[in-house]
């Protein structure tokens, strides 16, 4: 048996991930689980060089994998791996299927993408929060007017404005997802009901699974 338990959450932007992964540490702190998060794009060598390649529009798409890539492999290996080991509950903000929505938009082959994170151990369970496309436009601008280039696929889109290429962007998105979602599992969570009942369904699915994590003390 693997040890430690991985848990990953997808969606599109503005599906209420960050709020459920609080919600989700709150209660393993609560009931003093063992646990460690990482987010999509936060080493803290790679992800500043990534930040730099999107102010000055630098990137490819084949960049575009390949840096994001370095990033996720730099903390599967110093951050996800040694916490598993611990025996520890891993909260993921994102995990490779959200390179391979991306990445597979920008025209990187699917078969690439799988071979480019295949030594990647595969989560226990991925929560996928799932938010129409419409829905995403809707809160994305409601929280945060601004955006931009490349969250907003205009990379691969030039032509369109900044908010039709953002919503042709999170369509796709969500078009790639739900091809993932027998391949990968994904445990199917309605993120248009209140963050209260999001969290709650979650809660049910994963406490048969923390058993085997160690707790604090």
């Amino acid at each position: 048996m693997e040890k430690g338990i991985l848990i990953a959450f997808e969606g599109i932007s503005a599906c209420g991930k960050s709020t459920q992964i609080n919600y989700i540490s709150k209660y393993l702190n609560d009931n003093e689980y063992k646990f460690t998060k990482t987010s999509w794009n936060s080493d803290e060598v790679i992800s500043p060089l990534i930040g730099q390649a999107k102010k000055n529009k630098l990137f490819t798409p084949i960049t575009w994998s390949i840096l994001h890539a370095t990033d996720f492999s730099r903390r599967y290996f110093e951050e996800i791996l040694p916490a598993l080991e611990e025996n520890r509950v891993v909260l993921a903000d994102r995990y490779y299927p959200t390179a391979y929505t991306r990445d597979t938009y920008r025209g990187i082959p699917a078969n690439y993408v799988q071979n480019l994170y295949s030594f990647a151990r595969k989560p226990d369970i991925i929560f996928f929060l799932d938010l129409p496309p419409e829905k995403s436009i809707e809160r994305r601008l409601k929280r945060h007017p601004n955006l931009y280039y490349y969250s907003s696929g205009n990379d691969v889109n030039p032509l369109l404005g900044l908010q039709p290429s953002f919503m042709k962007y999170q369509n796709n998105l969500y078009s790639n997802y739900r091809e993932l979602k027998e391949v990968c599992n994904f445990s199917w969570i309605d993120a248009t009901q209140e963050p209260d009942k999001i969290y709650q369904d979650i809660l049910l699915e994963l406490e048969p699974l923390l058993s085997r994590c160690v707790k604090q003390g």
